[in-house]
């Protein structure tokens, strides 16, 4: 009964070792790419709390870009703080991060609470890498 005890935990050990050798390259690239796009977000929120709209607005990608113009873009956030005062602060709730296929297509959604001086707005942001650099996708109010 021991030797079998041994040789099972063995070949448990085994096995772990191979998964982790294998695994570890994807476990870096996935932190990697979390404190870029978490990085981006910090950027891009602190830039609208200090009315640097342009600034802002640099990490926002094609399609968003496509969709909104800079005024439309800076009408929207202006009239948020006519409505609930000044952008004091941006305090991330939740963030995914995930990669797809082969080379990866990274994706990531970050729930944010935005911190009105008269109101707290909760709004989720999707990011993705669009030639090599993480950008803002879209956001929605929740």
């Amino acid at each position: 009964m021991k030797k079998s005890y041994k040789y099972g935990l063995c070949v448990l050990a085994g096995i772990w070792i191979v998964a982790m050798t294998a695994l570890s390259p994807q476990f870096v690239v996935a932190h990697r790419e979390t404190k870029n796009v978490l990085q981006v977000f910090d950027q891009y929120s602190s830039a609208l709390a200090n009315q640097q709209f342009e600034k802002a607005y640099q990490d926002c990608g094609t399609d968003f870009r496509n969709a909104m113009t800079f005024d439309q873009f800076v009408s929207i956030q202006k009239s948020l703080e006519a409505q609930f005062g000044h952008l004091k602060s941006t305090k991330r709730t939740a963030y995914e991060v995930h990669g797809k296929g082969s080379p990866p297509y990274w994706k990531s959604t970050i729930d944010a609470d935005m911190q009105y001086e008269k109101r707290t707005l909760r709004f989720e942001f999707v990011f993705h890498k669009e030639r090599g650099r993480w950008i803002l996708y879209g956001y929605e109010q929740l």
